[in-house]
């Protein structure tokens, strides 16, 4: 299977892993994260032809509900997780020591797109449900570099870190497309 990346700059986490191995390299990639221009671009489509716009928060809350979004989030883990037991299954153990490690780092960048993007209440715990989880799935696929293809998480990084949110994904896990604000 082949999920397109979200960025304009696939190759980054190749280029970055040939010199940062192991944790080092996940909390470089979650520090890149926390750094994000959080929504400033939000919102105005670009150039690059990827996915599908949403052009209010309103749109953006709807797909952050949505069936193919939820669908998606546990799909896309399971694939890592499916993917990562194929290639080493003696990594097991890691997958959950990460996600251990990161926790709280995830939480706090969750926490803080929430606050930047404005809303208030369920609105605001669904911004910083869906960046929390993009943070994860970041730092495990930082975590198993060598080990997986996916690079759905390094992909959604980018966006966020360049002001957008990507937001959902429409269609079926295998041929879909993501959504962005």
């Amino acid at each position: 299977m082949s999920l397109f990346p979200l960025t304009a700059t696939p190759n980054r986490m190749e280029t970055v892993s040939d010199t940062v191995q192991g944790p080092e390299y996940i909390e470089a990639s979650l520090a890149e994260m926390a750094g994000a221009d959080w929504f400033s671009r939000a919102g105005n489509p670009s150039v690059v032809a990827y996915g599908s716009w949403v052009h209010s928060w309103e749109e953006t809350l709807r797909e952050l509900e949505s069936a193919d979004c939820r669908q998606f989030k546990i799909r896309m883990l399971n694939y890592m997780w499916d993917q990562l037991m194929l290639v080493c299954p003696e990594k097991a153990a890691e997958w959950g020591e990460i996600r251990l490690l990161v926790g709280g780092r995830v939480k706090l960048i969750g926490d803080e797109a929430s606050s930047a993007s404005g809303r208030q209440g369920r609105e605001r715990e669904l911004v910083s449900q869906a960046v929390s989880w993009a943070a994860e799935g970041l730092a495990l696929e930082a975590g198993f570099v060598e080990s997986l293809s996916s690079r759905y998480f390094l992909g959604a990084s980018t966006m966020y870190i360049n002001g957008r949110f990507p937001c959902g994904w429409r269609g079926g896990f295998e041929n879909g497309i993501p959504v962005v604000y």
